[in-house]
């Protein structure tokens, strides 16, 4: 007689529950559920048009390495998918406040209009970059977040929210 084979529900089509299917189907009969009308969780393509032509633009990304992501670069390697090298920066343009940012453009980056030269508020968010990289590497150092939590805690206190100075309104 044939075993039945198990019916497994996956919730969720990023990368996790895509790869959750995946496994699960060797041995079992898998449905996949997904709340959205695409697949991919976080990650989506946009495709926008363009003076130069249409733009394929990745709103996720995923940034791996061999040593904490062994599993996914497996996974990747069976499905056949090749990755590349990349750097890691980022880079905000934001209308309604008139906030520029591109990290990975040095100084050109961090004032990419005149406007963000004048602005008093722009420079004040610059200048706390450096209080931001430190109280980074304190909580990475201490194992804990400023106001106590571990540093994987994902509960959201507002008593204790380390926003440092309010984005530059223009």
């Amino acid at each position: 007689m044939t075993p039945t084979p198990r019916h497994i529900g996956v919730i969720g089509s990023g990368v996790a529950g895509l790869t959750a299917a995946y496994v699960a189907s060797r041995t079992a009969h898998v449905t996949l559920f997904e709340a959205d009308d695409r697949l991919g969780g976080h990650a989506d393509t946009h495709v926008v048009d363009a003076p130069e032509g249409e733009l394929r633009i990745d709103t996720g990304f995923i940034v791996h390495n061999r040593r904490t992501y062994p599993t996914l670069l497996r996974l990747f390697a069976e499905l056949g998918i090749a990755t590349q090298p990349s750097e890691m920066s980022l880079s905000v343009s934001d209308r309604q406040s008139g906030v520029e940012y591109a990290g990975a453009l040095g100084a050109r980056g961090l004032f990419p209009t005149r406007r963000a030269v004048a602005s008093p508020a722009h420079w004040r968010m610059i200048a706390e970059i450096p209080r931001f990289h430190r109280m980074a590497r304190a909580v990475l150092t201490a194992g804990t977040s400023p106001h106590g939590g571990p540093v994987a805690a994902t509960a959201y206190d507002v008593a204790t929210d380390q926003t440092l100075v309010e984005p530059p309104r223009g």
